[in-house]
């Protein structure tokens, strides 16, 4: 009976570590098959009428693994901090992935990012891909039809496989019914189109696009910056850029834009604030969301001296060096490196390296072997690692140190002194012929006793 306990004991532990340690979304669904295929099939339709011709372009942007985890792609990672949204995928709504969808489609039609897979719909407005299981942003680029009618897919974010809640299934087959917006601009040789048609039938030949800057940032007001750049694209290129400021009340149109191309409004990416962008006809809100930087305060260099004790103390040299030159460093650096003193044995510190976005950051430290007599140096190499997170709007940060592969408390160097050797006095006397007699002298008596055993013998 008490075995059975023991037992029955034994498997309710072990249920109730796997709800710990396993996603509700497993629990629901169960594991994610990795390794087969997902179906994304695109419907384009105006009513009844297919739209056929149509371009989509899909992006991988994050990984995801067999319980529901996503990981950013190295593509999408640079943009982490910066597009509001990205360091935040797994509790998104419908309206955040519209939001980042619409954020990211200028980015990535202006940084001309790589793209997953590409393809057209065909006749009947339909388009399939198939992929790994991802989370996936798809693009549509503007396609005119005979009746000079031109659409131009409206931006989404797709998860694969797809949820079947009701059944706690994950689906590797998706139907995406594309969203569009369309504008009417016939070619100038148009025979149908006349002075009277083309007030009443057509749109003009000149479009605007407007933008207005919002700011989250309540309580850092004077964190912002005097003027913000917008981009304006044509067909994905830079066309023009506008100052944003207090002066134009952070807004701008421009007007007279040709109609055949397709125009996007984005913002170049300031540090300390996440951008994200929504869409209202020819209007771009541009939100700008302040995020606290957050100080990592490197750990201070231990140097410690140990052997003989030296007459007066020597200045010792030590690198900070971060894994990327485009890393956080602390004032008076160079580039990605720092340098620093200590005098004889103690501790300093580097300075205070300033985080505004999260991510993984690395550094090393190590001492310079400045050749100093006496001293044998301490080889060692430390990895300083500050994972930077963003937790309700605040950036929380994790350090570790490492060396030799292993977990260390301190970064310390210890170096051994070893004093040189006597040096003999100086009187009035040579001392040179001192050695010289006592080694002869001593030839002398070790020749004398062997003379002195042969005559015994």
């Amino acid at each position: 009976m008490r075995g059975t306990k023991a037992i029955l004991s034994a498997v309710i532990t072990c249920l109730m570590l796997l709800a710990v340690l396993i996603p509700a979304t497993v629990s629901a669904e169960g594991l994610i098959d990795t390794d087969r295929d997902v179906e994304l099939s695109i419907s384009y339709f105006d009513g009844d009428k297919p739209i056929h011709d149509a371009k989509f372009r899909v992006f991988l942007v994050a990984n995801v693994d067999q319980y529901c985890r996503m990981t950013l792609t190295d593509t999408f990672r640079g943009y982490a901090g910066k597009v509001d949204g990205l360091d935040g995928l797994d509790g998104m709504d419908k309206a955040g992935w519209l939001k980042l969808a619409n954020t990211l489609d200028g980015y990535v039609r202006r940084d001309d990012l790589d793209f997953e897979a590409e393809g057209f719909t065909d006749a009947d407005g339909n388009l399939t891909f198939r992929f790994k299981p991802g989370l996936f942003l798809v693009l549509g680029f503007r396609a005119t039809t005979d009746d000079f009618q031109t659409y131009t897919a409206v931006p989404f974010m797709v998860f694969l496989p797809d949820r079947d809640s009701a059944n706690n299934a994950w689906v590797y087959e998706t139907t995406a019914v594309a969203k569009f917006h369309n504008e009417i601009f016939p070619p100038d040789d148009d025979p149908k189109k006349t002075d009277e048609t083309d007030e009443e039938e057509f749109l003009p030949k000149y479009v605007t696009r407007k933008v207005i800057k919002k700011w989250d940032d309540e309580g850092y007001e004077s964190a912002r910056p005097e003027a913000i750049e917008m981009q304006l694209l044509r067909d994905g290129e830079i066309f023009d850029t506008e100052k944003l400021t207090g002066e134009n009340s952070w807004r701008f149109a421009w007007d007279n834009l040709e109609s055949k191309y397709d125009w996007t409004v984005v913002e170049k990416e300031i540090d300390g604030y996440a951008v994200s962008i929504e869409k209202n006809g020819i209007t771009s809100v541009i939100t700008n969301r302040f995020v606290a930087p957050v100080n990592g305060v490197d750990p201070p260099v231990q140097k410690r001296i140990v052997g003989d004790a030296p007459a007066e103390d020597s200045e010792f040299a030590f690198v900070l060096k971060a894994g990327d030159d485009g890393f956080p460093m602390p004032e008076n650096s160079d580039g990605g490196v720092k340098e620093m003193t200590i005098k004889g044995a103690g501790s300093r510190e580097f300075g205070d390296i300033t985080f505004t976005e999260p991510g993984v950051y690395t550094y090393t430290i190590y001492e310079k072997d400045l050749g100093l007599k006496g001293y044998s140096y301490d080889r060692k190499i430390y990895t300083i690692t500050y994972n930077v997170t963003r937790e309700d709007d605040e950036l929380k940060i994790d350090r570790t140190i490492t060396v030799d592969g292993k977990d260390a408390d301190t970064v310390e160097f210890t170096n051994t002194y070893k004093a040189a050797g006597t040096v003999l006095p100086q009187t009035g006397l040579l001392w040179w012929p001192v050695p010289v007699l006592f080694t002869g002298g001593a030839v002398l008596i070790v020749f004398g006793v062997i003379r002195r055993r042969r005559r015994a013998q």
